[in-house]
């Protein structure tokens, strides 16, 4: 029979490094309400014995396992993006190069955003031109949504008409 442990061993016993995010007591709620656990999105079984939660401690090892590959695969998937970005190497869609910065690559275009600066609401990016790697010139000719013209900035630059590089020739029209 495989090694059954306390629910409460499991979580003290291991933390954030190991994909434990939530306390006890939210683990203790799961159990009872789900009769599992997710350890980063792995079910573990759970069962009440004596008025205790129970958990198989191989269950518990393989979720941490998984999550433990996972992050490590994230982390070297973000280095891979990291050293792409220094090399000019754009991917197209949003790419993580940093904890505070990303760019959403849009063709010849990418928009770099300082999370830090767009949660002030001090920025909502600065437009590159992915060709010269220089700040691209913009145009605001779209009309402000309805939270912007009503309430406050949607902080989505919904102005936002074209992007252009008068160096290159190059321009991005946004409807």
């Amino acid at each position: 029979m495989a090694e059954q442990i306390t629910l409460k061993t499991a979580i003290e016993s291991h933390d954030r490094d190991d994909g434990i995010f939530s306390s006890y007591e939210t683990y203790r709620k799961e159990a009872k309400d789900y009769g599992y656990i997710l350890i980063e999105g792995t079910q573990i079984p759970t069962k009440k014995e004596k008025g205790t939660w129970i958990l198989n401690k191989a269950d518990l090892d393989r979720a941490i396992t998984s999550f433990k590959n996972k992050k490590a695969e994230s982390e070297k998937h973000t280095q891979l993006m990291v050293a792409d970005y220094q090399k000019r190497v754009f991917h197209p869609g949003t790419i993580r190069i940093s904890d505070t910065k990303y760019y959403d690559n849009r063709g010849d275009f990418r928009l770099e955003v300082y999370t830090y600066a767009q949660a002030r609401k001090d920025s909502n990016g600065t437009w590159y031109c992915n060709t010269c790697n220089l700040p691209a010139e913009t145009e605001h000719n779209n009309p402000e949504c309805h939270r912007c013209s009503d309430w406050s900035p949607c902080g989505t630059d919904c102005t936002l008409s074209r992007v252009y590089c008068s160096r290159c020739g190059k321009e991005l029209v946004i409807h």
